[in-house]
């Protein structure tokens, strides 16, 4: 059950993450989904390298 709770808290994590990056490359850089997607894997990786 820890490491479902674990899990489900770097889900929580990457989800905001998501969020941010949209937001922001939405209204500074107007980039498109796809690339704030690509840029969150990238935040993804970092975190889970972070663990």
């Amino acid at each position: 059950m820890m490491a479902n709770g674990a899990e489900l808290h770097i889900v929580y994590n990457y989800v905001s993450i998501i969020i941010i990056v949209m937001i922001i490359g939405h209204f500074l850089f107007q980039y498109s989904i796809k690339y704030c997607l690509l840029l969150g894997s990238v935040f993804l990786s970092v975190i889970l390298l972070g663990q």
